[in-house]
């Protein structure tokens, strides 16, 4: 999955809302000037029975989201739960978006072709999760991670590569740090050997071949 991460407003944390009613509310396609009244009375299922409760919550939520950040229309492949994860961290969340680019640009000097499910997509990665780390530590790294990771119509062996993928970089970044190492240089060397050693989950191999 290529790493087109952007930015939108919320402003609850993850655990107050479950990823389930977020989806449904989403999904409701409930009009602003009735929000309440139709979102109480939406349609649930067993696993969504409960959302009509957290209603004046998702309504709150719809709002200040539309009003904040006008932005998130031009970017259709940010999910849900990334949705409800930058209102409260803003700032970071910028700045966690701006690594993308970091990261993308990293890769860009081992691989001639930026593809999807190949090493240079494991590359992405491995590269962001590692500057997620340098720069915020490990709590919300993991979080920012988390989220971009829960897109349900992903398919499971492509979140699966990635999931592993940002795992090692998360964990080679620790190390590094621990020993006053963690550099982007450092990073992109841990990647090169990762990649050679194959320890890196990559699903189609035939775009291993680096520049270097």
């Amino acid at each position: 999955m290529n790493l087109k991460f952007l930015l939108v407003i919320c402003c609850f944390p993850l655990k107050v809302l479950a990823d389930d009613c977020l989806i449904w509310f989403e999904n409701a396609n409930i009009s602003d000037g009735n929000c309440l009244i139709d979102c109480s009375i939406s349609r649930t299922d067993m696993r969504t029975f409960h959302c009509p409760e957290k209603c004046d919550v998702l309504c709150e939520l719809s709002i200040k989201n539309k009003f904040l950040f006008h932005l998130s229309d031009l970017y259709v492949e940010l999910n849900i739960v990334e949705r409800a994860l930058v209102a409260k961290y803003p700032k970071k969340m910028l700045v966690a978006y701006q690594l993308t680019w970091s990261a993308e640009n990293l890769c860009s000097t081992l691989f001639a072709k930026s593809g999807v499910n190949d090493a240079s997509d494991a590359c992405r990665h491995f590269v962001w999760s590692a500057l997620l780390y340098q720069k915020f530590g490990s709590k919300f790294t993991q979080k920012v991670l988390n989220a971009h990771e829960s897109e349900p119509r992903q398919p499971l062996e492509e979140k699966e590569m990635d999931l592993e993928n940002n795992q090692l970089g998360l964990m080679v970044a620790k190390k590094l740090s621990e020993k006053n190492k963690l550099n982007r240089t450092t990073i992109l060397q841990s990647f090169q050997q990762a990649l050679q050693e194959g320890e890196l989950n990559i699903i189609n191999k035939t775009n291993k071949k680096t520049r270097r």
